[in-house]
């Protein structure tokens, strides 16, 4: 089932219209039918929660990520299998994603995981070295200050994954993705440029390469 068939049927067990929907969550209509029709690829944090809340069930039923193995992640035996996506903010400004470089990684299944990210640079440093693997936990919210990896836009309607520390504060629709290493800036995502972001979840472990 798609996230937009998710949002469309529990609208409709709670009887609530499309114009009742975007009433509470400050939308228009139109955009209602675009999240319910899978418009939209990625629902941005802004709007997960609150939509999560109109609905009255939780982030990760709205995402699918309880119906079965994600994507990027495969069992083999008593093991996983994950796909690497780098970090790809070089110098503190993100680079799209190149899907067509896929590598995987095999790992004990006792991680509670579903993505890999391979760390690029020195943006993360002392605890994040170039080069290491951190696995990451799908969540859509995390608390300020943990370091999670996010998609963000990157131009021409393609995304970045960064690995960087998460501070939100919603009242004032402001996103802050801080590197550990201080000598580089902050990314800041305020108003509007919230919608094309998206947390994919907290860091939970981290293996080192050499």
């Amino acid at each position: 089932m798609s996230v937009g068939s998710r949002i469309r049927d529990r609208r409709v067990a709670l009887g609530l219209s499309v114009d009742e929907v975007a009433s509470k969550l400050g939308k228009n209509r139109s955009t209602v039918y675009r999240y319910e029709s899978d418009y939209i690829e990625n629902l941005p944090i802004s709007i997960l929660g609150p939509l999560s809340e109109v609905l009255e069930t939780s982030p990760t039923y709205l995402m699918g990520w309880l119906d079965g193995e994600d994507e990027d992640v495969r069992h083999i035996g008593h093991s996983l299998r994950f796909k690497i996506i780098n970090d790809t903010a070089a110098g503190g400004k993100p680079v799209p994603n190149d899907d067509s470089h896929v590598e995987y990684i095999t790992f004990p299944d006792d991680i509670d995981a579903s993505h890999c990210v391979r760390c690029k640079g020195d943006s993360m440093l002392p605890k994040y070295q170039d080069g290491d693997l951190v696995f990451i936990r799908v969540q859509p919210m995390v608390e300020n200050g943990q370091v999670a990896a996010v998609k963000v836009p990157a131009g021409d309607g393609r995304y970045a994954t960064t690995l960087k520390m998460v501070y939100y504060k919603p009242e004032a629709s402001r996103l802050v993705l801080r590197p550990i290493n201080p000598i580089y800036d902050d990314l800041v995502y305020e108003g509007d440029k919230l919608d094309g972001v998206q947390i994919v979840g907290p860091a939970v472990s981290m293996y080192r390469v050499g």
